[in-house]
């Protein structure tokens, strides 16, 4: 659609046309449920976003040189779409991640969309000082 939807599926296989088949099956299933939501959507409330995410204390530093050190393995870049919260619950949802960075239109800034445990969600917006 006009807002730039992203549809992502993966799958491994030694046959190259049986795992083409499979991202196939997997797109058509994320586009039915996209078409759902839609239409969902036009008759009932939008899902509930927390106004602001509790982070609590901060977590302990590690000092440097322990073993439980990690590294970063993998960097990503990407495009950030401006949409409100509500459409990037859509995306996250069709992308099946546990959560979504996005540039909130609303807001006019950055922010991450989190699923929580007990099934709703949760909006973190950073401030800056």
């Amino acid at each position: 659609d006009r807002r730039g939807t992203m549809l992502r599926a993966e799958e491994q296989n030694h046959d190259m046309f049986a795992a083409i088949d499979a991202v196939v099956d997997k797109l058509y299933r994320q586009i039915r449920r996209y078409r759902g939501q839609k239409r969902k959507r036009r008759t009932a409330a939008a899902p509930q976003v927390d106004d602001m995410a509790y982070l609590g204390e901060p977590l302990p530093i590690a000092e440097e040189g322990t073993e439980d050190e990690g590294a970063i393995v993998r960097s990503k870049r990407f495009a950030l779409n401006p949409m409100n919260s509500d459409e990037a619950v859509e995306q996250m949802e069709l992308l099946g991640h546990d959560f979504f960075v996005f540039f909130n239109s609303e807001e006019e800034a950055i922010n991450v969309l989190y699923r929580r445990h007990d099934g709703n969600y949760g909006l973190l917006q950073p401030e800056f000082d």
